[in-house]
């Protein structure tokens, strides 16, 4: 995803998260995130706030459940984050 093959990283991403990897949920969001995407130089996908903030609800589920992270983890202020910066 690194070098701007976001979809290609997407596609996998999906297929590894949906076997319950909190780690493939928080890269998948991240692969919607404007935040995220505006470091990629060249990245062939675009931001998809609504997507970027499924995947992050998902991430915290799993993680919570996994014991990677406290319940109490503000996951409103990553999704808010990305709220407050314009979409390209």
């Amino acid at each position: 995803m690194a070098n701007g093959r976001v979809q290609a990283a997407r596609r996998q991403l999906v297929r590894i998260a949906s076997e319950g990897s909190a780690d493939a949920a928080w890269s998948l969001a991240g692969s919607y995130d404007p935040n995220y995407l505006g470091t990629i130089p060249s990245a062939d996908a675009a931001a998809d706030v609504e997507e970027a903030t499924r995947w992050y609800q998902t991430w915290h589920t799993l993680a919570v459940k996994e014991g990677l992270v406290a319940g109490s983890i503000s996951l409103e202020r990553i999704i808010r984050s990305m709220r407050q910066t314009p979409t390209r």
